[in-house]
Formats: structure tokens, sequence, C-alpha cells
């Protein structure tokens, strides 16, 4: 378990440092505007990503637990087919949209790719991870990043592509792993039968539902500053986001830890209430320890960033306070996840996406881009406490 933990952290703390390197590089590359047009392409994504799969990875997840090997195989193919479906759906759709939005046309056309690939990559991550192959996962995920950070250098350092560059950068090593990891599997057109589907629908439904909660959470402080503000402030708060989401990267070692090991103690009724509220201490502690660091670290970087980006500093130091909680929500929910209670963490999601609204919106003309950073760390604040607390209620 230790050796895992330490091939989990690697993986997470290399990545976190390039993220960091690469969010302040392209403050010194790009323009506040095009940084910008990089949060829109968050914003959509975020919405695109889910629908190609109907938000089925925590449901193949399970049957990846529970079934054996052929009969895990013969499922996926079924999930893969039904994706590739809906990716054919979503493309025409934004085929159509780039002749009405022309400014938006490059940003409407890869982004349906992009979502196609990650709904590969979160097939091959979740694998390794529940097969507990940390060091084929740890090796996959730094390669997959030291990719991205090489491809942005060279599309936006070398060839002065802009923001185009980083979307490029995204999406060409995302293409190399995909074919990497199933370049030998026999595809065959086959579909879920009627039970099948129906048991997708009825566990993607409330998700479906949800969708719009969790980019309320999420990415309507984004919308938010858009159209409140302009492009170039969102694009300030854009950078800040993706130094403040490193606080994500850094929560995966714990969770990719902790999660198979609730899964299985969860089905063998082994998971107590003083095991579940030790773990999520420990967890709090750790996280908001490296929440803590991460800003003290802000200091010592603020020569490097141009002084066009430098109001964004003061929205990292909330951010980082936001993903902190969001990973309390998600380890907590692990136990809500196996329940099979989306419709609970619906709730969950919208009660916190009312509050992140309300405090973005009432208080930007007093604080301007803070307003939707301290609407995001309320909101997460809150559905980390109601997620324990339901968590607990599952548990003997």
């Amino acid at each position: 378990m230790r050796k895992s933990y330490l091939y989990y952290s690697i993986a997470s703390a290399i990545p976190a440092a390039l993220g960091f390197i690469i969010a302040i590089f392209l403050s010194r590359n790009i323009t506040t505007e095009d940084y910008g047009y990089i949060g829109v392409f968050a914003m959509i994504l975020y919405i695109v990503e889910p629908l190609l799969f109907f938000f089925n990875v925590g449901l193949l997840e399970l049957k990846f637990v529970k079934l054996d090997n052929d009969s895990y195989s013969n499922y996926k193919l079924k999930y893969i087919n039904f994706g590739l479906v809906n990716f054919l759906i979503i493309l025409t759709i934004f085929i159509i949209l780039s002749f009405l939005f022309k400014d938006y046309t490059f940003l409407l056309l890869i982004i349906p790719f992009i979502a196609l690939t990650r709904m590969f990559l979160k097939i091959v991550w979740m694998e390794l991870i529940q097969s507990k192959k940390a060091k084929e996962y740890a090796f996959s995920f730094l390669t997959f990043s030291l990719l991205i950070f090489g491809f942005t250098l060279v599309s936006v350092g070398y060839f002065d592509m802009a923001w185009e560059g980083r979307l490029i950068s995204l999406l060409l090593p995302e293409i190399f792993i995909v074919i990497y990891f199933f370049y030998d599997i026999k595809w065959d057109f086959v579909k879920y039968t009627k039970e099948e589907l129906s048991s997708v629908v009825k566990f993607g439904l409330p998700l479906f539902v949800a969708l719009g909660a969790a980019w309320m959470l999420q990415e309507a402080d984004k919308f938010i500053v858009l159209k409140l503000i302009d492009i170039s402030s969102l694009g300030i708060y854009t950078f800040a986001y993706l130094i403040g989401r490193i606080m994500k990267i850094v929560n995966q070692p714990i969770m990719q830890i902790l999660r198979p090991i609730y899964y299985r103690d969860l089905r063998d009724g082994l998971l107590s209430k003083k095991i579940y509220i030790r773990n999520i201490i420990l967890f709090i502690v750790v996280v908001f320890s490296i929440a803590i660091f991460i800003n003290l670290l802000l200091v010592y970087f603020i020569e490097f960033i141009p002084e066009s980006y430098r109001l964004g500093l003061d929205v990292v130091k909330i951010i980082v306070f936001a993903f902190a909680c969001h990973g309390v929500y998600q380890l907590s929910c692990t136990v809500l996840d196996y329940h099979k209670l989306n419709t609970l963490k619906t709730k969950l999601l919208y009660v916190g996406a009312i509050i992140n609204i309300l405090f973005s919106v009432l208080l930007i003309n007093r604080f301007g881009i803070l307003a939707p950073a301290y609407g995001t760390l309320i909101g997460f604040g809150v559905i980390a406490i109601l997620s324990l607390f339901y968590g607990l209620r599952q548990l003997k």
C-alpha cells in the first residue's frame, strides 16, 4: 500500500508542478483575452464530456469490481460503442453550431474530439487504479502530462499559436495514450441489451439532472465573470483557476488508494463509521495543509507573473481551498456512489450550486472576480459537510 501511495503521489506531484509552470508560461505568452478563450473551452467541455457516456463511468467502475474478466470486457465494449454513437451526434451538432458562431469555430470543432479521447482515458485510468497497478498508472499518467507540457511549450512558445495551440496540445497526447492502450482491442458493434440500457439510464439520469448543478459549481463562476465583466477578466480568472485546480491533482493519490478499498470493504461489509471518519479527518488535514503550502509558495513566483495577471493570485488563494473541500466531497461520496444514491448526490449538488450562484452574483460588484471564487469555496464547503453526513448514515 505504501508503494502504491508513493507511485500515485509521484503521478500527482509532477503533473501538479507542470500544471503550475504551464499556467505561468501561458500568462507570459498569451493575452488575457486569449486566456479567456481557454476558459470558454473549459465551460463547454465540462458539459459535453459526460454526455458521451451518459455519466456512466461510475457504473463501469462497479462492473469492473463485480464482473469476471470476460463479462466485463463485453460490457466495456458496449459502453464504448454507446459513447461513439453519442460522439457522432454531438459532433454533428457542433459542426452546425460552428457555422452560427464563427468566432468560436475552431473551439467548437475540437471539443467533441477531446471529449471522446477523455472518455477512453477515463476507462484507462479507472482500470489501472481498480487493478491496483499503481506503477503502470504513474508511468502512463506522467508520460501523458509530459507530452502535454512539451506540446504546449512548442505550439505556444515556438509556433506562437496562442490559445489554439494549448487546445491542440491537450488533444494530441490524449490521442497517443488512447492508441497505446486500445490498439489491440477487438472491435465489434455490440449494443446494450434492453435491461442494460435501462440500467444505464437509471444510473445516469439523476447525474444528467445533476450536470446543471455540477456545472454551476465548477464552471458558472467563469460564465459570470464573462457576462458581468469581460473576456479579459475571464482570462485572468482562468489563469488563477488553472493554478488553483492543482489541488484536484493533489487530491488524487489518496482518492486512488481509498476508493478501491472502500468499494471492496463496502461489498464485504467491513467499512465502519470509525474507519470512515478517521480517513476523512486524515484527508482533511493533508489537503488543507497542502492548500496552505501552495498559497505560501505563490509569494516566490510573483515576479514571474505579468502585472496584467497578478489580480488572479488573490483568486488562487481562495480556489485552492475550494478544491480541498471538493476532495472531501468526492471521498465522502464514495459511499453514496456504491449505494447508487445519485438522486441524493444531485440534491446536494444543487444546494451547493445555488449557494455558489447567489454569492457570486450578489457580491461581484463589491469583490469583482473574487466573488465567484468565494461562491465556489462556500458551495463546495457546504456539499462536503452534507456528503459526509449522509455517507455516515449509510454505515453501521
